[in-house]
């Protein structure tokens, strides 16, 4: 009988120690596909912002190889005009000091994105009703 008992006892502590190691082996698994799936969601993300930048860079190379930009520039750093046209100077105008030559280092300024303003909701229902 005692053989019996402890075969008993043996038996539900290997079965709980196989239990127990069966769930620390997919805890463990769980968390290693979290951390993967939360890697993967960044470097999405990070995808993107590097495929927006590369479509603003195209643009903005289609627009430095264009004629409209050549000319602009022609006007600006050499002071150049066309066979057409006046050029006037003007006395008295101030303008920001700059070399002629200078090139801005910022190739897209992107303005700070403001957070919408919360109006009360007593002020929006008035809106709503008298404006």
């Amino acid at each position: 009988m005692a053989p019996q008992i402890i075969r008993n006892v043996s038996n539900r502590l290997l079965i709980i120690i196989a239990f127990i190691f069966a769930i620390y082996s997919n805890a463990r698994l769980i968390a290693t596909n979290y951390a993967l799936n939360q890697a993967v969601i960044e470097k999405k993300a990070e995808l993107g912002e590097l495929e927006e930048d590369s479509a603003k860079l195209k643009l903005l190379l289609g627009y430095y190889q264009s004629d409209e930009y050549q000319e602009v520039e022609a006007r600006r750093r050499l002071g150049l005009k066309k066979s057409d046209e006046r050029a006037y100077a003007i006395k008295g105008l101030i303008l920001p000091i700059s070399k002629p030559n200078e090139i801005e280092p910022v190739i897209f300024k992107e303005l700070p994105q403001e957070a919408p303003v919360k109006e009360s909701n007593l002020s929006a229902w008035w809106k709503y009703f008298f404006n």
